[in-house]
Order: C-alpha cells, then structure tokens, then sequence
C-alpha cells in the first residue's frame, strides 16, 4: 500500500494533456484537446481532454476520468500499478506504508534497477549489431528468418560465451555488482566471485506496458550447448519482474489488441516475433509458466476475446488443458486454434504466412466444445458407459 499523500503528489506533478499526448496525438480545439479514442474505430477525434481540470472523455465510448484512470483503462492495470507508473514517469518517489523508505540510488531503488537493466539491454543488442564476435548469433537469426527490423524492433541482443563478459563491462560505471546482482543478470558463486548468468545466448528483452526492460529471456545457441544446458533461461523474479503477471510483447501489441479486440496467446518469443513480423501485431507469449488469474485479468482489461494458438504436438495439447477451466470459470469468450501437426507459430507463419494462418482462424474452436472434444475424443459414447460418465462428470466440474 502506498501513502495517501502520494496520489496528490503525481496528480500536481503531471499534465494530463502531455501524458496522453505520449500515445493518443492531440490537438487543441478550443479549451479543449482532442485526439483519436484508442478503444474504438474512431475517424473523428472523439477523446476529449480538458486541460483545466485534468479529465479526459470518450463521447462514443462513454468512458472517463482523471490521469489515473486513462493509464488503468489503457494498459489494463489496477490503480497501483498505474500510480507506480505515473510516478515514475514524474520521478517521484512513492511512500509504502509500514516499509523503509528506499533511499534513492540504492541497489533496492525500483528507478536505479529499471535504468541499470535498460543498460544491460542496451549493451547486448549493442553487442549483437556491432561484434565481429555475434556473428554466429546474426547467422542463427537470419537462419531463423528474423530480419533486422524485428531484431530492432524488439530490440534483440546477444551474450558471448563467457562467465565475465558482463560483469566486466559493467566495472567502472553507475553499475555495481550488487545491483546487477539484484536484477538477475549475475550471481555471486560460493567463493563471492560474480559471474554472468546469460551465456551464449540469443537474448530476448521483457517489457513492462510501459516499455521499460524489466528481465531478459535468453536462448541458448546450438554451439554452445551441452547436455546440462537448458535451451531457454529466463531471469529470476525480482522487484521489478514477476512473471505471473507480465506477457511477452505487450507493450508493442496494446494498440493492436485494442483496435481489434482480440488478442492470440503464443509459447515463445519467436512465435510472437514471427508473427509481428508477418503482420499479426496482437500476439503475446507466456514466460515460461502457464497463463494464470493475474495473465487472465490483464487480458479481460484489454480484449473481449482470447485466441490460444497451441503448438501441433500433444504437449501443446496438454498445457491447454491446464488452463481451459480457469477461463471458462472466468466467462472470458476463449477459442482454442490447434496448429497442424510438428508445427508451431513461427513455423507456420514463415511457411505460410499471416494471410494463411488468419484463414486458420475458422477452424478455431471455442474453448468449452474443446473441452468436450478432448474429454470424449476415443470414447463411444454409447457403449462404454463408464467411460463417457467420467468424462461427463469431467466436463460438469468444468462448468460448476
């Protein structure tokens, strides 16, 4: 919980006509200021925002409010995120009740973090566009046929083969370990020597809605890889990452999931990156964890409908059915649009494109009738009674 006082704080310390200028474009007419209303087809400027007293309005949509409200209803957050944002934004910092204040420009400061993890983002795209030593890495993304603009556009980066690349090159800067410690990049071995976390790796920037590189996946390349290694590591949970709520991509896909109202749920970065690639701007990925209550309520702020795209193998089949319940309880309109077989999103989109896999939609199923499918799919319902009960009763929990 943060203090009372910090609402008024960022209140007086923002414009509202300069915050939603950020992502609505505004003219002024009048007293007023308009501009084209995100959450519908809007031709004509329909989102009024009046300056004197820091409201903004909708007329067609019939939605409104203060600074706090517009950030909630765009992004899809709760108060408190919003109120985090916003401070940030006004470099304010905010008062939590019953916790030590955080002194500024220490390693717990949530400011410091996110401009030392933007640092880090930076030196590995750097590192991938500029180092003779990232070909291997530039080869494996155009094997991959990720072209420069997505690698730009999602700002992708790469780590060499080495335990210290990182942690040298953060020696002599606003960096110490200890910070880089904090936001999951290195970690302190057992004789307190540091070490890089991300080694070898095709590197994948998170993003909060706002932007702003909150933790890193990586993925490992073929060269460097032994029995022992994982072939994707993701940061650990930190103060500014927790990836029961975060979905890969979102900050790039917001417009277009509200203009559309739909938004496809993908597994991996690739898939949502081939997909922007081939023209399917509304695709999110997971981050190693099956979609949950916190992924599913950031969703119902921002779609009125849920596509999840499953890989072609049983597997795929398998984690839908860990999460079918959770959004048919929750009334969230979901279809279930199974790839063909051995295929997954970015292999699909690459071989056949986004024209094709938008073709593929009418075969989409919604998501209870799935259920149905795989409860019964090899059972004849007439004759093993038994078995159809089971799946019946299956089916009922669902609904109950």
């Amino acid at each position: 919980m943060f203090d009372n006082s910090d609402k008024e704080r960022v209140r007086e310390s923002l414009d509202i006509v300069e915050v939603i200028n950020r992502t609505v474009s505004l003219n002024q007419r009048g007293r007023d200021y308009v501009g084209l209303c995100p959450w519908h087809e809007d031709s004509r400027p329909s989102l009024t925002v009046n300056k004197a007293r820091q409201t903004w309005r909708c007329w067609v949509c019939d939605k409104g409010g203060d600074i706090f409200s517009y950030v909630m209803e765009r992004e899809g957050i709760g108060f408190a995120e919003a109120l985090e944002q916003l401070a940030d934004l006004a470099g304010i910092q905010l008062t939590r009740n019953k916790q030590p204040r955080t002194e500024a420009g220490s390693v717990d400061d949530p400011r410091f973090q996110r401009k030392a993890m933007q640092w880090v983002e930076q030196q590995m795209h750097h590192f991938l566009m500029q180092s003779p030593n990232a070909k291997v890495a530039r080869d494996y993304l155009e094997n991959r046929k990720i072209n420069k603009e997505s690698i730009a556009r999602f700002n992708i980066g790469f780590t060499p083969d080495s335990w210290q690349w990182l942690t040298d090159l953060a020696k002599g800067t606003l960096y110490p370990p200890e910070l880089l410690e904090r936001i999951g990049v290195i970690k302190k071995s057992e004789k307190g020597r540091y070490y890089d976390i991300f080694r070898g790796r095709v590197m994948f920037p998170i993003h909060d809605n706002a932007g702003r590189c909150i933790a890193l996946g990586g993925r490992i390349l073929p060269e460097f890889t032994t029995e022992q290694t994982p072939k994707y590591v993701n940061s650990p949970e930190s103060l500014l990452f927790k990836k029961s709520k975060e979905l890969y991509g979102l900050d790039l896909a917001m417009d277009s999931i509200r203009k559309d109202r739909r938004v496809f749920i993908m597994e991996g970065y690739t898939d949502v990156i081939m997909a922007n690639q081939q023209g399917v701007t509304n695709a999110l990925a997971v981050l190693g964890t099956a979609v949950g209550e916190q992924h599913l309520k950031r969703l119902k702020g921002i779609a009125d409908q849920v596509v999840l795209v499953l890989d072609g193998d049983e597997a795929g089949q398998r984690r839908t059915s860990e999460v079918l319940d959770l959004f048919i309880r929750a009334q969230v309109d979901l279809q279930i649009l199974p790839l063909p077989p051995d295929t997954d999103p970015c292999d699909f989109l690459l071989n056949n494109g986004a024209d094709a896999f938008r073709s593929l939609m009418e075969q989409a199923m919604d998501a209870l009738d799935f259920r149905i499918e795989m409860e019964t799919t090899g059972i004849n319902l007439l004759v093993e009674t038994h078995k159809a009960n089971a799946a019946l009763e299956n089916i009922l929990q669902t609904l109950s």
